[in-house]
């Protein structure tokens, strides 16, 4: 018996003086980047021009806005994100409507600025955006926001 206790009084001391091991939640590494593309992140979001297509009312002339990755990296594995794509123009003409094409879909909003609002985005998800325009001036500025 006194054995038995011994053997107890041991292994409690070992269970207390054990040191507790915290799980710690896995994170997102940054993403890939080999084509150095923009990346955006809840820290680091992007605000630039981009280009302005020029053709005849109506037209629908489309320009190349770039491809951008949404890097959650530092969030834990699995986080999602909501994300707003403006397009704004600082217009010289009374009237204008240039769209904002996201991954080849065109909301074919009418009058800018135009927002497309993305919500669950998962890490590392690229997105290819043009601009399209069908009244405008090959003068006008156009803002994106991400």
């Amino acid at each position: 018996m006194t054995t038995t206790r011994a053997l107890l009084a041991i292994l409690s001391l070992l269970l207390v003086a054990a040191p507790a091991t915290a799980q710690t939640p896995e994170v997102n590494q940054p993403c890939a980047n080999p084509d150095g593309r923009t990346v955006v992140s809840p820290t680091a979001r992007f605000t630039g021009t981009v280009e302005t297509p020029v053709g005849a009312a109506n037209e629908g002339t489309t320009g190349d806005a770039g491809t951008y990755i949404i890097d959650l990296a530092g969030l834990p594995k699995g986080a999602k994100a909501k994300v707003d794509m403006t397009l704004s123009a600082d217009a010289v003409g009374l009237l204008t409507d240039y769209d904002l094409i996201v991954n080849g879909f065109n909301a074919e909003v009418i009058g800018t600025p135009e927002t497309h609002t993305f919500t669950n985005v998962a890490h590392c998800a690229t997105y290819g955006l043009g601009t399209v325009v069908f009244f405008g001036t090959p003068l006008d500025t156009l803002t994106l926001d991400i």
